[in-house]
């Protein structure tokens, strides 16, 4: 069922794939807010609005809202609206979320990414602590492994490592073209695009999104307008002509 709503979620169904969570909330209520929280990412993408979350997350009691789980949404939802000070407060308070079994590596990559987006390299860097250095030996272990490979680009960028951080992005991208796989090929091609963007390569950033926004893939213009590494291309007259052209948010086959 999980399956079927990644791919609905893939083509931008977002009507079918909405109707599908609605059905797991109501056969998983030990899970309510797990799923819940589901829900309102694809409410979200659907209307390209932070809305369904601001009204999900006031409506929760005090003992939901202070719940790992909830707390982690949080945070998403501050990245989500550019309140990097709320951001840094929660993740302070909840450094990691053990909830999803995501290891910490990937976690701290991706929160880092938000403290370069504030302009706070220096948190940034601090906040990937020794996880660039594991990654590595991961890949070491794992050569072919393109999450491992991306998330090392990341680390490398924040880090100040460009080329590097291109070469391993480019990589995972040659691993694990969009063609073979929408989900986890789509991870790869937004983590390429991150990387272009955050080097300041708009030019191939830009090539790669329009690319991508006629393919089935793993992300969306809500998603696309809130990625803390695409921060450098806001403005950006290409970019901007993406994200609000509708066609660009209706199911794509």
């Amino acid at each position: 069922m999980r399956s079927l709503q990644e791919s609905l979620r893939a083509c931008h169904m977002w009507d079918e794939a909405i109707s599908l969570q609605r059905q797991l909330i109501a056969m998983l209520p030990d899970q309510h807010l797990r799923e819940e929280i589901a829900l309102v990412r694809l409410l979200c993408s659907r209307t390209n609005s932070t809305t369904p979350a601001e009204e999900f997350l006031e409506k929760l009691s005090p003992v939901d809202l202070e719940s790992p789980r909830v707390m982690q949404f949080r945070k998403t939802v501050a990245n989500w609206k550019g309140d990097y000070a709320e951001f840094k407060r929660l993740d302070r308070l909840m450094p990691f979320f053990d909830g999803d079994g995501v290891e910490h590596v990937y976690q701290a990559v991706g929160y880092a990414q938000n403290y370069a987006a504030a302009g706070d390299m220096e948190g940034a860097r601090a906040r990937l602590d020794d996880y660039s250095a594991e990654l590595r030996s991961k890949l070491g272990s794992e050569p072919a492994n393109t999450r491992i490979i991306y998330t090392l680009a990341f680390a490398e960028v924040l880090l100040g490592h460009n080329e590097e951080a291109v070469r391993l992005a480019r990589k995972a991208s040659e691993l694990l073209p969009l063609s073979r796989d929408a989900i986890d090929g789509g991870n790869v091609y937004a983590a390429l695009i991150d990387v272009y963007a955050w080097t300041g390569d708009k030019e191939h950033a830009l090539e790669v999104l329009e690319r991508m926004m006629r393919v089935p893939n793993n992300t969306d213009v809500f998603r696309l307008r809130r990625d803390p590494m695409l921060k450098p291309l806001l403005g950006d007259p290409r970019f901007e002509a993406l994200l609000d052209d509708p066609r660009n948010n209706q199911p794509v086959l």
